[in-house]
């Protein structure tokens, strides 16, 4: 029997971030690439939220009548699988696959990174991927990384620096009762350690923790294959 994964990709991706991994996962695996509201070519929502963005996945697993199926959130996407699944009264979601995921409380960013993100250009774009690495990536992968920042509509790309990551959804997330998974590295920059001991492992219930190192926060561009056997082993 395939068994349904929908992808939820990070805050400056869409759904082609996941294609050096897709070549890992397992045959009986059927992916389902989301690019969110704002993002890639999906038109954006004309009210941003995380609520209106999460119900927008939760709609699409309803319209493709996907039952037992699993979310893998990264980043961004990783708020937006948990909240996607605070929405699910038809228990179509068996377990979450959070990668380096945004908190459910509060993501914290200095101000002199909040401004130097929303100055948005392709010089920005790229320290950010520079930031958000631990080792050189290749030059496609790179430019990649810059264009797909580009791309994301302005309004959406304000919407989560000056308020989506900032949004607690610690009230819907504590009612969670299917298994939660979480995949970190000790050497990301962007959701560190730090943020990941206080405010992701104490406001979830989680039933795997995978600790890794020498990957950074775009771990499923920069070591591909490492997330899909996470993605193979727990589906």
């Amino acid at each position: 029997m395939k068994k349904h994964v929908v992808f939820l990709h990070y805050f400056g991706g869409n759904a082609e971030s996941w294609q050096w991994m897709h070549p890992y996962l397992a045959t009986d695996i059927t992916p389902h690439y989301l690019s969110l509201p704002g993002f890639g070519s999906t038109p954006e929502l004309a009210n941003i939220s995380i609520d209106t963005m999460s119900n927008y996945v939760w709609e699409y697993i309803k319209e493709q009548d996907l039952n037992d199926c699993m979310l893998v959130g990264h980043s961004m996407g990783g708020k937006l699988a948990l909240r996607t699944a605070t929405l699910d009264t038809e228990h179509r979601i068996a377990q979450i696959l959070l990668v380096a995921p945004s908190p459910p409380t509060i993501e914290a960013m200095s101000e002199s990174e909040q401004k130097r993100m929303l100055d948005r250009d392709r010089k920005s774009c790229e320290e950010t991927v520079e930031n958000g690495t631990y080792s050189t990536l290749s030059d496609n992968k790179m430019d990649f990384c810059i264009e797909t920042q580009l791309m994301i509509t302005e309004n959406t790309w304000k919407w989560w620096i000056e308020t989506g990551m900032k949004n607690s959804i610690k009230k819907y997330t504590d009612t969670l009762e299917i298994p939660i998974h979480l995949i970190y590295s000790e050497d990301d920059q962007a959701i560190t350690p730090k943020m990941i001991q206080e405010e992701v492992i104490p406001n979830l219930n989680l039933q795997h923790v995978f600790h890794t190192k020498h990957v950074g926060h775009l771990m499923p561009i920069e070591q591909p294959e490492y997330v899909a056997k996470v993605v193979n082993d727990i589906v």
